[in-house]
């Protein structure tokens, strides 16, 4: 359902202080809010592009960076990748982290910005998978602070150990707020 959530941290982060996403869905359009609050001082950020600059680009994982995992009823799921810099990245899986590949989709940072106090990441995704029921969104983010420490966030942990492609850690369950007539 739409809404804002929490996401947590693995083990004790010292930035962000809170770390949240706005989620909605219309048709065939997933809006996202991702924001992160406190001294972001530690925080790595790379550094924002113009947005005719922004582009496709793989291993955002490896710095800062926010993500959504969307399944389908089935075991073929989605990873969205999007950097404070406003590069994103968009692949399809069959099952568990396999069959990776690029996948189709639209992919627009409306807005980012941010301070030492507060991060902000707005945007949107389509693609031809929604019209498959995605049945469930998993939020989660990369964060590194200076040292190259990596501090793994997510709505919902699964596993004994960061893994965010396990199906279990995708908690949201976003419908259609068009079927329902809710705006």
């Amino acid at each position: 359902m739409p809404g804002t959530y929490f996401l947590k941290p693995w083990t004790p982060a010292p930035a962000p202080s809170e770390l949240t996403v706005e989620l909605s869905r219309t048709g065939d359009m997933i809006r996202f809010a991702f924001e992160m609050n406190g001294d972001l001082s530690q925080v790595v950020f790379a550094p924002l592009k113009p947005k005719a600059e922004r582009k496709r680009v793989d291993g955002l994982w490896e710095t800062t960076c926010l993500e959504l995992f969307l399944g389908t009823d089935n075991e073929n799921y989605f990873e969205f990748n999007f950097s404070p810099a406003g590069d994103w990245n968009a692949y399809a899986f069959d099952s568990y982290r396999k069959g990776m590949r690029p996948a189709e989709a639209d992919v627009v940072i409306e807005d980012v910005g941010f301070d030492r106090e507060k991060f902000r990441m707005r945007g949107s995704l389509r693609g031809r998978f929604f019209s498959r029921a995605v049945s469930d969104v998993g939020a989660t983010a990369v964060v590194e602070t200076y040292g190259k420490q990596k501090h793994y966030w997510a709505v919902k942990h699964a596993g004994t150990k960061p893994d965010f492609h396990l199906r279990s850690g995708f908690s949201i369950q976003l419908k259609d707020s068009s079927a329902s007539g809710e705006t």
